[in-house]
């Protein structure tokens, strides 16, 4: 299997938070205190890890990462994080990734928001980060796995993903 780089998406052009996400596939994803995180929705009420409330890290709660076709972009895996943080600084932080072709080397990414939840290619809305990886190529599987920092440099649980 090659082994490839991903780009970040520079800008999120012609998206916004309203644009309809065209998902294609996907999986559950694994979180490191070994509980299983429905990519898919629904009732997540058995869901048991990190409790939120607490002051500290955010803790991520659900995740989900499937193919999706953006407007004037192309073919993007889309990562979303819904999140808890009782302290609420997560605007300010930033999402560390690391994305890569299954069995391949992955690449490291980061993407700091600014003060309003902006980041390159990050973006916050309500309680969840929703990502959108550029330079894919659908017919491969890629391996995924992500942390939230938040402002004050807390980190949260990290998630990994697989998305075919």
């Amino acid at each position: 299997m090659r082994k490839m780089t991903l780009p970040l998406l520079a800008l999120l052009v012609g998206c916004n938070s309203e644009d309809p996400f065209f998902n294609r596939g996907g999986s559950y994803n694994e979180v490191n205190d070994s509980f299983l995180i429905d990519s898919g929705g629904g009732d997540s009420s058995d869901d048991t890890g990190p409790a939120c409330g607490e002051p500290g890290a955010p803790v991520i709660t659900e995740s989900r990462a499937a193919f999706a076709d953006y407007p004037n972009i192309g073919d993007v895996i889309e990562l979303g994080l819904t999140f808890c943080d009782e302290e609420a600084d997560v605007a300010g932080g930033q999402v560390k990734l690391s994305v890569g072709v299954v069995d391949g080397t992955p690449s490291d990414l980061v993407d700091k928001f600014d003060q309003d939840g902006q980041g390159e290619a990050c973006y916050i809305q309500d309680d969840e980060v929703i990502c959108a990886i550029s330079g894919v190529d659908t017919a491969e599987s890629y391996s995924l796995t992500a942390r939230i920092e938040d402002a004050q440099g807390n980190e949260s649980n990290e998630i990994s993903a697989t998305v075919e």
